[in-house]
């Protein structure tokens, strides 16, 4: 998978996250297809493969990151406000594959958005978990 990831650029064999379905599943992560099940307010816990990153303009003139996450069950959508970006801009700008919290908020019947609170590069937090996993 990583040749094809390095020559293609795309993973055509299996979803990235898939390698992580373990750690994810310890943690309490959920699929992007589970996001409509949670009522408006949860906090939870998606990973995903970055797709987008977006900063445009906003009306009230404070900077918004808009984040789109890939997780192989489909995408979520994760808003990070000026209060938790000086925290993980740098994660969310420098890794491919992200670890989120966020509390959710309805965006309609079918549509539902995280307001992140939390932001983590996903393969560091799954080294971190494996070597606690290994020492026990």
């Amino acid at each position: 998978m990583r040749n094809e990831v390095k020559y293609l650029g795309m993973d055509i064999s299996h979803h990235m996250i898939e390698f992580y379905a373990d750690f994810l599943n310890q943690i309490g992560a959920i699929k992007s297809n589970q996001l409509l099940e949670q009522r408006s307010g949860s906090l939870v816990l998606v990973a995903g493969v970055k797709v987008a990153l977006q900063t445009p303009p906003v009306r009230s003139g404070r900077r918004v990151i808009f984040l789109t996450l890939d997780d192989g069950y489909g995408c979520s959508d994760a808003t990070f406000f000026e209060d938790t970006q000086h925290s993980y801009a740098e994660v969310l700008y420098n890794s491919q594959l992200l670890l989120i919290r966020g509390a959710t908020r309805r965006t309609g019947l079918r549509g539902i958005s995280l307001r992140a609170i939390g932001a983590w590069d996903l393969s560091a937090a799954y080294q971190k978990w494996r070597s606690l996993a290994i020492c026990e």
